[in-house]
């Protein structure tokens, strides 16, 4: 008798009479390489999921970091733009400074003057 050619089938060495405990064996072992695979699968999964949501977080930061500058600049021309002529800030603070006088009883002739007034005029 010649051997055979190829080694005998799990399921052949199931009918030679195996004690039940060597009959589970191979199922048992065959379950756990298909449970090591399906968590190996989701690990992978799951670093792929966590690699997604950092470049998203980060995405967000560098986005909202662009709006704030954008923001900042909008606000900064803005200001530029209704800012008041430099002549109307100075009659605003002759007016203010004659009212502020008027309220304290302070005639403009005796207050302390500098010539400074006349520079302005």
């Amino acid at each position: 008798m010649s051997p055979p050619s190829s080694p005998p089938h799990i399921s052949y060495l199931h009918t030679r009479g195996l004690k039940s405990d060597e009959k589970k064996r191979p199922l048992q072992h065959e379950h756990s390489i298909a449970t090591i695979n399906i968590h190996s699968s989701y690990t992978n999964q799951l670093a792929n999921e966590r690699a997604q949501n950092a470049a998203l977080r980060q995405r967000e930061i560098e986005n909202n970091a662009r709006l704030s500058t954008l923001s900042q600049l909008l606000r900064e021309a803005y200001e530029m733009e209704t800012a008041p002529d430099p002549d109307i800030v100075i009659e605003r603070l002759k007016a203010e400074n004659v009212a502020l006088r008027a309220a304290l009883g302070v005639d403009e002739d005796h207050g302390c003057d500098h010539g400074w007034m006349d520079e302005v005029d």
